[in-house]
């Protein structure tokens, strides 16, 4: 049995890193500036900089959690495609229910998109906000798989290919039977 462990490219991840370290920075020290400045009297100020120092802790503790993520982003096996990188996070996708793959740009990003069969499995297993974020990219690229390929460690035309390779297999295999 042949199983393909593809890596995360990590190095998006420092960069958002370093990026959300500097803006964490310069959020706190403005707040603590326009408190001292203004007083309490800017309140609309305050908030915004309280909500965007949130959201930067927030990317940084994700950069973190993803730099020390020692999984595979994807592994390819002979029956399946598991997905630990994508934003729905997948999981394991019968081959059966894979139907076309290929890269398309979404969001200014390369993604590397994957048709399915059903995916109305997928959403059930889904809840809150990771439901909400892949019904939109149903609503966008017709399926709740898009991976960005900035975040895989593996050439892009390759990795399509193979899995090309996996969908014409399991395919022929399904008409034998």
């Amino acid at each position: 049995m042949t199983k393909i462990s593809i890596k995360r490219k990590k190095t998006i991840y420092y960069r958002l890193l370093i990026s959300t370290s500097i803006a964490i920075f310069l959020a706190i020290q403005s707040l603590i500036s326009n408190t001292k400045i203004l007083g309490t009297s800017n309140s609309l100020v305050i908030f915004f900089l309280f909500t965007l120092t949130i959201l930067c802790l927030a990317f940084f503790i994700n950069s973190i959690v993803q730099i020390l993520k020692k999984s595979p982003a994807l592994i390819i096996t002979e029956n399946e495609l598991i997905d630990s990188v994508s934003t729905s996070n997948i999981g394991a996708i019968k081959w059966e229910n894979i139907t076309y793959c290929n890269i398309k740009k979404f969001k200014g990003s390369p993604h590397l998109v994957i048709g399915l069969k059903n995916y109305s499995e997928i959403l059930s297993k889904l809840n809150g906000f990771k439901k909400k974020m892949t019904e939109v990219k149903i609503k966008q690229l017709g399926t709740p798989i898009a991976l960005n390929t900035k975040l895989i460690d593996f050439d892009e035309n390759e990795l399509t290919k193979l899995i090309q390779q996996h969908i014409s297999t399991s395919q022929l295999s399904l008409s034998k039977k």
